[in-house]
């Protein structure tokens, strides 16, 4: 898709290749009411934010970089150069830090991609593949063999125990 493609779509400048990604809103649109609601979206980004929610009231560095672990599992496998960068330091930097904490970048992005696992297969109206998008996996099967690593069961099984039992859970 061209500039002008993209431009004529959002009605705005577009800039491709800068350092964030960003939409800028004018103050009277911010105020606008919401014309309707999209209770899919807000199905799939609400676990998302709660979660971060949590977690930004720490601001301890393992705490920091975990969240934005999980902010890059959508956009590729988040390395720890680019979490360094954005924290202002060298991954040798961070990586020593970490180490100091007792605590591994490899068991933070693990762990992360677990728990917002879980979290995400336990909701039903989430379609499987979104999930392995949400986490950053290419495949389906990529992410149910993870899935089956982690708890021994594909993510099918597991979302059919946890409708069965309620929210008394496997977590």
């Amino acid at each position: 898709m061209e500039i002008r493609e993209h431009e004529t779509l959002f009605g705005a400048p577009v800039f491709f290749a800068q350092p964030t990604n960003s939409i800028v809103f004018r103050q009277r649109d911010l105020n606008a009411p919401m014309p309707e609601p999209d209770s899919y979206l807000f199905s799939l980004l609400e676990p998302f934010m709660r979660g971060r929610q949590r977690r930004a009231c720490s601001d301890d560095l393992v705490g920091v970089v975990r969240q934005k672990i999980e902010l890059h599992f959508n956009t590729g496998d988040p390395g720890i150069k680019k979490i360094a960068a954005e924290l202002g330091m060298s991954s040798w930097t961070l990586h020593r830090r970490l180490r100091d904490l007792n605590v591994s970048f490899h068991d933070l992005v693990r762990g992360a991609r677990r728990e917002l696992a879980l979290r995400y297969v336990a909701e039903p109206h989430i379609a499987l593949t979104e999930v392995a998008f949400l986490l950053g996996y290419s495949e389906l099967s990529a992410f149910s063999r993870a899935f089956r690593q982690w708890t021994g069961m594909s993510p099918v099984r597991y979302r059919r125990q946890r409708l069965e039992r309620g929210t008394a859970g496997l977590l």
